[in-house]
């Protein structure tokens, strides 16, 4: 079946448990889709000139303040995570199979159970979960936190601070500016010398303080 330059395959083969047909989507000279949503449901929401280019933030955002506050994140954060990783396109899907508003990768939606990357409760759940598990892994350090969740967490160990990978770098420093709009960014030694920087133990901790204000230190929360 063909429609304004995309094809669906329905796959009865490849049944996925409790939830149906698994549908191959191949636009012309782009990646295949596979996924598990029903037959009308994606030439309605997936094919050409009907599926839109993303969701608004207004829209996401009970879903991303319900799991924020549950795990004490802060919503500006898992926003700027949820606007780098995808621009808040639900079916955004990159070459290493990252998936979803948060763009969880296979081992993580394994790791928490998600059927539907798709999904927007799903995804935000499962994305603002491993985001706090990563804070807590490295400390509440939020520049390691986030290195990890671009680059991987054994590979931030691995080099003992954040990997001086170019598209990790940009990665950072587009979060922490989407984090705080209007504010310069202010990265410490280890991300500008690389890993012989971050292995001498200096990191940059963001929060905000009792009074509500931002901080950028590198002193841990509650060192002063």
């Amino acid at each position: 079946m063909t429609r304004s330059g995309s094809v669906l395959l329905l796959v009865s083969a490849l049944a996925v448990p409790a939830r149906g047909e698994v549908l191959v989507e191949a636009r012309g000279g782009g990646p295949a889709l596979i996924h598990n949503h029903s037959e009308s449901t994606a030439l309605t929401a997936l094919s050409a000139g009907a599926r839109r280019s993303g969701l608004s933030r207004s829209e996401v955002n009970p879903t991303v303040r319900r799991h924020a506050s549950r795990l004490g994140l802060d919503p500006d954060l898992v926003h700027a995570v949820i606007r780098a990783e995808s621009a808040y396109d639900p079916f955004a899907v990159s070459a290493k199979g990252a998936a979803g508003l948060m763009q969880l990768m296979p081992e993580t939606q394994r790791d928490y159970r998600v059927e539907d990357p798709f999904d927007p409760e799903e995804n935000i759940a499962a994305g603002s979960a491993y985001l706090k598990r990563l804070l807590g892994d490295f400390e509440e350090s939020l520049e390691l936190a986030l290195a990890a969740y671009n680059a991987g967490p054994e590979t931030v160990r691995r080099y003992g601070g954040v990997p001086p990978f170019p598209e990790t770098r940009r990665y950072l420093e587009r979060v922490l500016t989407l984090y705080r709009p209007g504010r310069a960014v202010a990265l410490d030694a280890a991300l500008r010398e690389g890993p012989a920087g971050a292995r001498q133990g200096r990191r940059t901790f963001v929060y905000r303080d009792a009074g509500g204000r931002l901080v950028i230190s590198t002193s841990p929360p509650g060192s002063r």
